[in-house]
C-alpha cells in the first residue's frame, strides 16, 4: 500500500482515478471545487510551503499532479495559466526534495507532441512543466513520468467538452458547432486514461524520466462526429462555424499511438 499525494482530485480524471485507488492511502490537495468523499481519500488544506513537511510526516512515496488550468486559454489570461500550470507544479517539485517521494506523475497534452509549435498558451505551459519535471527528475534521481493524454471521455462527464455536448444534443435535428471542424481530435476512454496512471503507480521502472503516450490516432473533429453519428445511430446534421477557421495542425508525431482497451465503438455505445 502506497501513500499517494494528488492534486486535481476534483477533476473528471482525478475523481475517476481516486475511485480506482482503493488499495492506497490518498491525500488530496483541496482547492475551490469540493472533493468527492471516498473511504481511502483524505482532503488536505495546505500552504505550498508546508508541502515538504507533509510529504515527510505522511511518508508520501508518489505524487500525482493533475491540477491544471485549461479554461483561460487566451493571452489575456497568461498569468493564470502560468500560476497553475507552471508555478504550482514547480513548487510541488521543489517540495519533494529530501522527502520519501520517489515518483512524480503528471498529466499533459498530446498537442505538445503532434504540432510544430504549441497550438495555444495552455499547451505551451504544459510543455514548460513537462520540461521542468524532466530536468528535476534527472538531476535528483527520482522517477518522473509525463502522460500525454488525448481527448478523455466517458460516463458521467459534465465538462464543457465536445462529447458531452454531442450527447446533450444528439436527438436534435441540427447540432451547431463552434468551429470549422478541422481541428484535431484524439478520443481516449476514461478507463484507459486512469489505467495508464495506475500502471505507472505500480511500475518498478527506475528510469529517471519518461514521456508516455496516452492518445489514439488523431482525426479531425468532423471525422469524429461522423463516427459518433454512426456508432450512436443518430441522424442529426452538424452545422460548423466556417468563420472560425481552425489553426492548421501538422501531425509530426513519430512513434506508436496508444492502443486502447476500450475501442471507440464500445466506448461511445456505453455512454
Amino acid at each position: 500500500m502506497k501513500n499517494i499525494f494528488i492534486t486535481g482530485a476534483s477533476s473528471y480524471l482525478g475523481e475517476n482515478l481516486v475511485d480506482k485507488l482503493s488499495n492506497h492511502n490518498v491525500y488530496a490537495l483541496t482547492n475551490k471545487k469540493p472533493i468527492r468523499k471516498s473511504k481511502n481519500l483524505t482532503p488536505v488544506k495546505l500552504k505550498l510551503d508546508q508541502l515538504n513537511s507533509f510529504f515527510i510526516d505522511n511518508k508520501i512515496s508518489t505524487v500525482i499532479h493533475l491540477a491544471s488550468n485549461s479554461k483561460s486559454k487566451g493571452e489575456e489570461n497568461i498569468k493564470n495559466l502560468i500560476d497553475v500550470n507552471v508555478v504550482l507544479g514547480n513548487k510541488i517539485l521543489i517540495s519533494t526534495r529530501n522527502s520519501p517521494v520517489n515518483k512524480i506523475i503528471t498529466s499533459s497534452s498530446y498537442l505538445q507532441n503532434v504540432t510544430e509549435t504549441p497550438t495555444n498558451i495552455y499547451s505551451l505551459t504544459k510543455q514548460i512543466f513537462e520540461d521542468l519535471l524532466r530536468n528535476f527528475s534527472e538531476k535528483n534521481g527520482i522517477r518522473g513520468c509525463s502522460i500525454q493524454f488525448g481527448d478523455i471521455y466517458g460516463e458521467n462527464d459534465s465538462r464543457n467538452k465536445l462529447i458531452p455536448y454531442l450527447l446533450t444534443h444528439e436527438n436534435s435535428e441540427y447540432v451547431k458547432l463552434n468551429s470549422d471542424g478541422m481541428g484535431c481530435f484524439s478520443p481516449i476512454n476514461i478507463s484507459d486514461a486512469t489505467g495508464l496512471i495506475i500502471d505507472e503507480i505500480e511500475s518498478s521502472k527506475k528510469l529517471e524520466f519518461e514521456v508516455k503516450i496516452g492518445f489514439t490516432k488523431i482525426i479531425t473533429v468532423k471525422s469524429f462526429i461522423d463516427k459518433f453519428v454512426s456508432i450512436r445511430k443518430k441522424n442529426f446534421i452538424p452545422v460548423f462555424n466556417e468563420t472560425k477557421v481552425s489553426k492548421v495542425v501538422v501531425n509530426n508525431f513519430i512513434g506508436q499511438y496508444f492502443l486502447p482497451k476500450i475501442n471507440l465503438q464500445e466506448g461511445l455505445k456505453n455512454l
